[in-house]
């Protein structure tokens, strides 16, 4: 066996751990729509399909109007953050890069919920974080 093939055995998901993980994320996508309302999309690793066997972090961006201050995007990402964590029945730790976020632990898997500006391709981003959900 060549060691490609060895490592793509180690590294890649079995569709067993595939399918717990797509099971989590419809919840935790029901879950985060139903209590903000807003679009809300898997980035990183997860959202690419480019995650390795083991590593369940999540990031989840919530989608927030242009039209929302600041101030409101911060708060209520929190408070959203929160309630699901709690609808959920995980832990909450509140993150801090250029504005707070929340980090849920549930289980085996690790989310960061973490609130963005809904901007489109061609617009000036508004926060550090708007253009991820653009990568996909």
């Amino acid at each position: 066996m060549s060691i490609e093939t060895r490592v793509l055995t180690r590294v890649k998901p079995s569709r067993k751990e595939e399918a717990r993980l797509e099971s989590f994320l419809e919840k935790l996508l029901a879950v985060a729509h139903r209590v903000s309302g807003l679009e809300c999309i898997p980035c990183g690793s997860i959202g690419k399909g480019t995650w390795l066997s083991g590593d369940h972090d999540i990031d989840l961006f919530m989608l927030f109007p242009k039209e929302t201050t600041r101030q409101e995007l911060e708060r209520r990402g929190l408070a959203f953050g929160q309630t699901i964590a709690r609808q959920l029945r995980g832990k909450t730790v509140v993150k801090y890069a250029e504005h707070p976020y929340t980090q849920i632990i549930v289980n085996r898997y690790l989310v960061d919920v973490v609130p963005c500006y809904n901007i489109q391709k061609s617009e000036s981003i508004l926060s550090a974080v708007d253009r991820s959900p653009l990568h996909l």
